[in-house]
Order: C-alpha cells, then structure tokens, then sequence
C-alpha cells in the first residue's frame, strides 16, 4: 500500500530567493522613479503650500485687528536673488510714552545734514524706548503726512552719559525742524506732546521661519514689481531685458515692498539693511502699505527653469489666486494675472 504525500508547509529556498529578488527590484525602480514623479509637482506643491501659508497670515489680521504678514528671506548668499525660508511678521502698535519727564530734543546741524539727531528723554523708566524701539522703525512728530522719518541708528541708554536718555540717528531732516538761519546756527526743537514711534514689522514671536522645499524656489527677479535692484556687469540699473524683466518692466520700488528709506534710491550713508520683502494684510484683510494693485511671486524650480507658476495677491480685495506665466513672445507675462480669475492650477 502506498503512503500518502504529505502536504508541503514552506517554500523552498529557491522560491524566496525569487520573491526576495522581485522585492528588491521593485524597491529599486521606486528609489530611482518615485523622486522624480514628486519632482514633478514641485512647483504646483509649492503654489498650494505658499498660499495656504498667506492665507494663514491674512486669517491672522482679521483674527487680531492688526497688521500680519509674511517675510521673504534672502538666506543664501550665494544666491541673492532666490527666497526659500519665509517668516510670520506682525506690526505692533506704536509707542507714545507721557509722563514726567518725557521729552524729545531734536537738533538738526547747519549746513543741512542727510541725519537728524533726536534724543529722548523718558524720567527714569526707559524700557519702551529700549526695548520697544528698533532700527526701521519711524519717529512722527507733526503727524502730518511728511513729519517722520526713518529711525537709522539706536544709542541705548545703557552707553549713553545719562540714564535716562537714548539717541536715535534719523535718515531725514524731519519738516518744521530745519535750522533757522545761517551757519553756523542749528535748530533745537523740544517736543513734550506729538511724538510717537510707528513700529516696523517684526518676526511673530513663537513662530518658526517655514521652508520650501529644496526644489523649487522664489524668484525674486520676476516677482512683481521687482523687491531688487537688478544690475548689470557695470552695476547699471536693469531697465529691460528678459530674463530677467528688468525694473522698468517689473516696476522696482525703492526699499523693497515694505516702507522705503527716503523715497529714492538707496543712497544715505549708512545704508539701513532692513528694507525687508514683507506682504502684509491689514485688519480688514487687504494688504496694507502696497507699491501696486498686485502683489506677485514667482515660483520657480531649480532644475527646470522653465517650470514657473504665478501667485497672485490683489492689494484691494486681499484675493490670492494661482497663474501660470504667459510665455508668448513679446506680450506680458504677468498677462493671466490681470483678470482676477484663479485657473484653477
């Protein structure tokens, strides 16, 4: 009589060396292929991340009643003109200390100086005026429309020979307190009412900067209007050219998109380096402070250079929207952005 087969209970060693061979070649082509497909929806990943990050910080205005926005930073500085870390900002209200012994003390030099030295006098608390104020930020004075200036230097009181005093270095001869007469005259005017500092933008205490990711970028050489002043070999302003558009195309603005030094080019010694690229919206979701009716950034990849999408911020409505760069010949590329309408990318 025959005995019955009994049932095998395993693989042989043949037939795991086969599936382990199979699982390795699968886990191979993913390696090599699965990169590239993400690769692929970098720049559109990027669009979609970006813009959730504005509107979070549009959110954040309304949520706060004041002023919140968005930093660009230019952390690579062997690529000037690329952004990949951005950073949450706020504008805090501004300082107006009262009280005994608070006082400003303006002096302005003849003949007319491009600085004006104001000392603040505040008793013996200066803790607003230390802590408080930072270089960007503005003194007001008359509260008229041209009775500020830009704050270019800070003498803290700690190195100063009264306590109870800081310095602060102007970038401008603030109007009304331009000396009365010739050389060698000077104008000392003491304020004891009418003065305050606006506070620039700062970074959003809490909040980490947020990063791109590593292949794609923003381009701020097409971003709209231009946050650079693109030169040539012969450090020339960059009037036309593509690409880049040059700042008669993209239309550069002084001091960045944020407040400018003096309304002109940056041209006072010292040069104030915090002409920051802020997008800020203000308490009613629109942004605030803006050069332009659009607001655009460029993003780009870093190994297809042609791989570009638009993200559109409409200054008037606080609207974000997705584009894609118009690359027919001799017409504007920012084209698609002018009707208001998101394609949808």
């Amino acid at each position: 009589m025959r005995t019955p087969r009994t049932p095998r209970r395993g693989f042989t060693l043949i037939e795991l060396l086969v599936v382990i061979a199979i699982i390795v070649l699968l886990a191979t082509l993913g390696f090599l292929f699965l990169p590239n497909l993400d690769r692929n929806k970098g720049v559109p990943n990027a669009v979609a991340q970006l813009n959730g990050w504005i509107n979070v910080t549009k959110q954040q205005a309304l949520r706060d009643h004041r002023p919140h926005g968005i930093r660009l930073i230019v952390d690579d500085p062997n690529n000037p003109t690329r952004c990949t870390s951005l950073q949450y900002i706020e504008q805090p209200d501004p300082i107006a200390p009262r009280g005994a012994g608070v006082y400003v003390q303006v002096t302005t030099p003849n003949p007319p100086a491009t600085n004006t030295t104001v000392t603040l006098y505040t008793g013996p608390n200066l803790t607003d005026w230390d802590l408080g104020v930072e270089v960007g930020d503005y003194l007001e004075l008359t509260g008229g429309p041209s009775g500020f200036a830009q704050i270019l230097a800070i003498t803290p009181a700690s190195t100063t020979p009264s306590p109870n005093r800081c310095t602060l270095v102007l970038d401008r001869v603030i109007d009304g307190t331009e000396p009365p007469g010739p050389p060698p005259a000077q104008r000392t005017a003491t304020m004891f009412t009418g003065f305050r500092v606006i506070r620039a933008p700062r970074p959003l205490v809490g909040e980490p900067m947020v990063q791109l990711h590593k292949d794609v970028y923003i381009d701020l050489t097409w971003c709209y209007p231009c946050p650079l002043l693109l030169a040539d070999a012969a450090n020339k302003p960059v009037l036309v050219g593509s690409p880049p558009y040059g700042n008669l195309y993209t239309g550069f603005k002084p001091g960045a998109w944020g407040p400018t030094n003096n309304g002109s080019l940056i041209t006072q010694v010292p040069p104030l380096a915090v002409n920051n690229i802020d997008l800020m919206f203000n308490s009613s979701g629109f942004v605030a402070n803006a050069p332009t009716g659009r607001l655009i950034l460029a993003i780009r990849h870093v190994d297809r250079p042609t791989d570009m999408l638009l993200i559109c911020v409409y200054t008037r409505t606080g609207k974000i929207t997705a584009h894609n760069v118009n690359d027919t010949p001799g017409v504007d590329p920012y084209g698609f952005t002018t009707d208001g309408n998101s394609p949808g990318l």
